[in-house]
């Protein structure tokens, strides 16, 4: 694990419950897994430093289970 991000919801019930993804459309989002559950960010690739990035812009979603999901992004940076 590298990173455990998180978020708060102040509804209740399904509302209050929230998952978490990674922005797809990021090159970078191939070298990194969330838990939808924790929000817990890891590694799923090896680097190459000589090749890849020292640093790594994550876009985290949080989002509600309401009726109208609700969510909200954060840019999350890993540095090697």
């Amino acid at each position: 694990m590298v990173v455990v991000t998180q978020a708060r919801d102040d509804d209740s019930g399904a509302n209050a419950r929230l998952t978490y993804t990674l922005n797809p459309g990021l090159a970078t989002s191939t070298k990194f897994a969330i838990s939808s559950l924790t929000g817990g960010i890891s590694t799923i690739d090896t680097f190459d430093f000589d090749v890849d990035d020292t640093q790594f812009l994550l876009t985290v979603r949080a989002t509600d289970q309401g009726d109208i999901p609700r969510f909200r992004d954060v840019v999350v940076t890993i540095s090697a």
